[in-house]
């Protein structure tokens, strides 16, 4: 029996638009419920320009997909590029199928971006039989976000919830509006800091997708 290819698939994207920053966003590393297939999200650009590289363990390139197979022009307008890195999946949810077959990231802004795993392939529409696994998924995700430890996961699962409008996460976005976590806006002309909550922003503008507040 052949032993299962392992695969790293890297997710790099760019952008219009720009800023500063003191801190870097993260790489993440996702990993397949079978450890056959890693993810990695990276914030920077890499080599061969390409925004999508899947790989074998040893490094082997398997597929290199552009930019512009994934990212219409609608959709640079909802990312942004600074110092700290390009944010293109900050506040996403992804997670694998049932089947294992697809990786799923559901970006901030509501895109879908299904990686058929077998296939090697990027679809931006999904499959009849994975719409409704993906939704189901997503609120899923979202629901349990909003009672993480983690501010950041408080935030992306209020984004998600409020355009799934998901009405079972009412009493949760309005316990959020009192949410204590904060990071400084710089206006860097004045070198005046603002703290933004933005957990409360997010919760509040959730309410209002879904008409509670």
């Amino acid at each position: 029996m052949k032993s299962p290819v392992l695969l790293l698939i890297v997710l790099i994207f760019f952008n219009s638009g720009n800023g500063y920053a003191t801190y870097s966003y993260l790489d993440k590393i996702i990993k397949s419920p079978d450890n056959r297939v890693f993810i990695h999200l990276s914030p920077w650009e890499h080599n061969d320009n390409a925004a999508i590289i899947l790989m074998t363990h040893d490094g082997v390139k398997v597929k290199k997909i552009k930019l512009n197979e994934i990212m219409t022009d609608d959709d640079r307008e909802q990312y942004a590029i600074s110092t700290a890195g390009i944010d293109w999946y900050i506040n996403s949810i992804s997670f694998f199928s049932k089947n294992h077959n697809y990786f799923i990231i559901r970006l901030r802004w509501g895109k879908i971006v299904a990686i058929n795993l077998t296939e090697m392939k990027v679809h931006l529409t999904i499959e009849n039989g994975l719409i409704d696994e993906v939704f189901d998924m997503s609120r899923q995700i979202a629901l349990s976000l909003l009672k993480s430890e983690d501010p950041k996961e408080r935030q992306t699962g209020a984004i998600a919830c409020g355009q799934l409008k998901v009405k079972e996460s009412i009493s949760s976005l309005k316990f959020l509006l009192r949410d204590d976590s904060y990071e400084y806006e710089v206006d860097y002309l004045t070198k005046k800091r603002t703290k933004k909550y933005y957990v409360r922003r997010a919760a509040e503008a959730a309410l209002k997708l879904i008409g509670e507040h």
